[in-house]
């Protein structure tokens, strides 16, 4: 499922029209893989606890699949047209995160993407204030906080539309103001700030799929950039990404403990999530794959119809991880040295047409396959 997406950036918005070679290098023609796309939608759109009413709880990320049409470029089929609008919306939201989070960590080598309000949550006061914000509208805060192997962070909200590449620019517009309630404090080395929106066109509509990038306000966040390496920021990062995608793999109750509790104060996971590692290690075996995530009454909540064609979800962790898991008394120091070890590693891909392979930092995989019916 590879779609053509074009890439541009708004030149205006970085001062003297002065953009990062990294960034300029992404504008013009991306062959996106959608089944890529997907996945980075399932980890990142999903809420590292648990949350029986979220969309991506009951698996509703696979339903965009059969939204794509089979052009060469990526839009939606003609059927979608007659979608309700609140599902339209939902649509261009969960993919606006799903394609920029993937070309940013393709491109980019973003290891991992944590809510900022989670981070903030579980993170050490004195290294980010976040300043007074909305659940929507211009106070709304940035919706990520991503680092890269570096040393350095990047702080991303990301938009989509359906409508027009008009109001993929009104939208990335009302993204200025949210990305700037994050204040970094002088010893966070802020590399990026970016609004990332994607514009995916209905079937009749005569414009292109286009990911647009801006950053309006590079020149005020530069004063507060530093060389440091913050090792208490890096796992409260790694530490929300690692709960996403140990929900995707089915563990929810220990990605749950890691989401709940403060950096500083992670020790032993409690015995439910303990039980629940062993229980999921003696399932996956010696491969370490699960395909109903540790239940098998979602075995067929996770498989849909694209026409002639079914999506097939699995995950592999490896019994390493489940060890480390499992038996570490001192998780805070744990993960700080997890996160270290992941700063030489980038997110890698396999995919064709019939399947698709993401491997994470973490060194969990993801895969979705194609197969006919």
């Amino acid at each position: 499922m590879i779609r053509e997406v074009n890439i541009a950036i708004d030149r205006g918005t970085w001062p003297s029209g002065i953009v990062p070679r990294s960034i300029g290098a992404l504008v013009g023609p991306w062959s996106a893989n959608v089944l890529l796309a997907l996945l980075h939608t399932a980890i990142w759109t999903r809420p590292p606890g648990l949350a029986g009413f979220h969309l991506s709880s009951v698996w509703a990320w696979l339903r965009y699949g059969p939204a794509i049409a089979t052009s060469s470029d990526l839009r939606l089929c003609s059927e979608w047209s007659a979608i309700d609008s609140h599902q339209k919306a939902v649509l261009s939201d969960e993919l606006g995160v799903g394609f920029s989070t993937y070309l940013l960590a393709e491109k980019l080598g973003i290891l991992e993407f944590a809510d900022t309000n989670y981070v903030v949550n579980v993170l050490a006061p004195h290294k980010f204030a976040l300043l007074p914000s909305a659940k929507v509208g211009p106070k709304k805060s940035p919706d990520y906080i991503g680092r890269d192997g570096h040393g350095a962070y990047c702080v991303l909200e990301c938009k989509g539309t359906q409508s027009s590449i008009r109001a993929l620019n009104t939208a990335l517009d009302r993204g200025v103001s949210q990305k700037t309630n994050l204040v970094p404090m002088p010893r966070v080395r802020l590399k990026h700030s970016l609004v990332v929106g994607l514009f995916i066109p209905q079937w009749t509509s005569s414009e292109s799929a286009t990911i647009k990038i801006v950053d309006p306000d590079w020149s005020d966040l530069e004063e507060y950039l530093s060389t440091r390496e913050p090792r208490d920021v890096d796992t409260s990062v790694f530490q929300i990404a690692l709960a996403k995608e140990l929900s995707l793999a089915g563990l929810e109750i220990a990605a749950q403990y890691l989401f709940g509790t403060a950096t500083e104060e992670l020790r032993q996971m409690p015995p439910s999530a303990r039980a629940q590692i062993e229980k999921y290690a003696s399932m996956a075996g010696q491969t370490g794959e699960i395909t109903s995530a540790g239940d098998p009454s979602l075995v067929e909540t996770r498989s849909i119809a694209i026409e002639r064609t079914s999506l097939k979800f699995r995950a592999f962790v490896q019994n390493s991880i489940l060890e480390h898991l499992h038996d570490s008394t001192h998780l805070n120091d744990a993960l700080a040295d997890w996160a270290e070890s992941t700063r030489a590693s980038s997110w890698q891909s396999v995919a064709t047409d019939e399947f698709a392979e993401l491997h994470a930092p973490s060194t969990i995989r993801y895969r979705l396959d194609t197969t006919n019916n």
